[in-house]
């Protein structure tokens, strides 16, 4: 569980930071905006990292999530009982 938690965490924290870097580097482009090269390398390279950014916070959040569920479904193979109850007649 630990381990589970401390690679969600640290996947998230990546994505944060591939977002942050991806605006830092959109607002440098568009502050230089004399030399056009580099005004159009830091939109495309910004734009390119916050779209990569966001799809790690996808798939970091869809891989815990899964993780969670199969943690779940081998839980209630061990102990037999579901989120319903028992599994006894009333």
């Amino acid at each position: 569980m630990i381990k589970d938690l401390s690679r969600s965490l640290l996947g998230r924290l990546i994505s944060l930071g591939v977002f942050a870097l991806g605006f830092w580097v959109l607002y440098q482009g568009l502050l230089r905006d004399d030399n056009l090269l580099l005004l159009a390398l830091g939109v495309v390279s910004g734009s390119a990292l916050i779209l990569g950014g966001l799809y790690l916070m996808a798939t970091t959040r869809r891989l815990a999530a899964r993780a969670a569920a199969q943690r779940e479904k081998e839980l209630e193979e061990t102990t037999g009982d579901s989120l319903e109850g028992s599994g006894k007649g009333d």
